[in-house]
């Protein structure tokens, strides 16, 4: 029976470590965003992140379902969808190298996500730090 428990015990802590896409990269990255008109507000998921600029926290799960929202005084808003992902290739090698629990985890967080990298609006700064540059198109 003790070492039953033991095993149990062995495998939740083995459970709760992170795996090597979350180690590397984390669960989530910033969104630095660029607008070419300073006055416009930025928002994403209803919270305004700046105007002109901002920095959001993006779950990389969310790369391939991201809105940003992009609001002006006297004219239309406008929504910027972005709705790819690219993967991150080698973390899915070092997932597998944590076995089962590495994948289940690596997977589950989305740390394999990152924006889609063939997006000509989208800049990668690091692992991290990707900046989007957007244009706004007024409309009133």
């Amino acid at each position: 029976m003790k070492k039953l428990n033991f095993i149990a015990i062995i495998l939740f802590v083995i459970a709760l470590l992170p795996s090597c896409a979350v180690i590397t990269g984390g669960s989530s990255y910033n969104a630095h965003l660029n607008v070419d008109d300073e006055f416009v507000n930025i928002y994403y998921k209803g919270e305004m992140i700046g105007s002109g600029q901002g920095t959001a926290v993006v779950r990389r799960k969310d790369a391939d379902n991201l809105t940003f929202v992009l609001k002006k005084d006297g004219f239309q808003d406008q929504q910027i969808y972005y709705n790819k992902a690219s993967i991150r290739g080698w973390n899915i090698v070092g997932s597998a190298f944590f076995g089962v629990i590495g994948i289940a985890v690596d997977g589950i967080t989305g740390a394999w996500w990152k924006p889609y990298a063939k997006d000509s609006t989208i800049e990668r700064h690091d692992c991290n730090n990707f900046f989007y540059q957007i244009h706004y198109d007024s409309k009133k």
